[in-house]
């Protein structure tokens, strides 16, 4: 990306002028801004100057796209490095099982960042969020938090991510996956992750016995009977596929 000049005989093709080009993925693009009829091969010519702003415009427009672009794939592609089943669908955040200090498996969200201690190397760095001290919802929401101010992301698609959380069940799925790799990940590992929904399903049991309770006492209920045929629904979907 950028621009160069040729002058007389530097070119292969005997081109005099300036070349712009960039690529967006691996798509490469150009483009030529001659000025082989100046005068002057300087500034001093008003064309030769028209023609080198030409091609610094040019530039500076496709460094723009070129910087949309990467951002938009940042934010909805996975990283082609990415291993099976950690992926969540943007890039440089992933789901993942780590051992701790105690030597015993975490599941959470692994926030990916690069530091640039020299101009050549790049470290690569992370931040884990696990499920051990916050419920499934709030991880995820901690997590994109995190990311999103790390890597610079707008808010709307910051909170588009957060709309948007994965399943749980897709850890059981990385557990399996890991483990065929060779981790030997126990299944407690999984529990905090269901934590929430086990305490959501807990919660819908209590208010569906109240409910019963109440109707065979002949006492008045507070839940609606929309929302408590919902609560109903939703309780024995999740029995269903226990």
């Amino acid at each position: 990306m950028g621009v160069k000049y040729y002058g007389q005989n530097e070119h292969p093709a005997g081109w005099v002028g300036f070349r712009t080009t960039v690529t967006f993925g691996s798509v490469p693009k150009q483009a030529y801004f001659g000025t082989a009829g100046c005068l002057h091969q300087d500034d001093r010519d008003i064309e030769f100057k028209r023609q080198r702003l030409r091609a610094e415009l040019q530039d500076a427009e496709w460094r723009a796209e070129s910087a949309l672009y990467s951002y938009r794939k940042f934010i909805s592609e996975e990283h082609k490095t990415t291993k099976p089943g950690r992926g969540l669908g943007f890039q440089s955040m992933t789901k993942a099982f780590t051992i701790d200090r105690r030597g015993h498996y975490q599941a959470g969200l692994k926030i990916h960042f690069s530091v640039d201690p020299t101009p050549d190397k790049k470290a690569t760095s992370m931040r884990l969020i696990t499920f051990r001290s916050r419920i499934f919802s709030e991880a995820w929401i901690h997590a994109v938090n995190v990311w999103a101010e790390v890597h610079g992301i707008l808010d709307v698609d910051r909170d588009r991510i957060i709309a948007n959380p994965p399943n749980p069940r897709e850890f059981s799925d990385l557990r399996r996956i890991m483990n065929d790799e060779g981790a030997g990940i126990p299944v407690e590992a999984l529990e905090p992750v269901f934590r929430e929904q086990r305490e959501a399903l807990k919660r819908a049991r209590q208010q569906q016995s109240a409910k019963q309770f109440n109707l065979a006492a002949g006492a008045p209920t507070e839940l609606d009977d929309s929302l408590q045929k919902g609560m109903t629904e939703w309780f024995q979907s999740q029995t269903s596929e226990a």
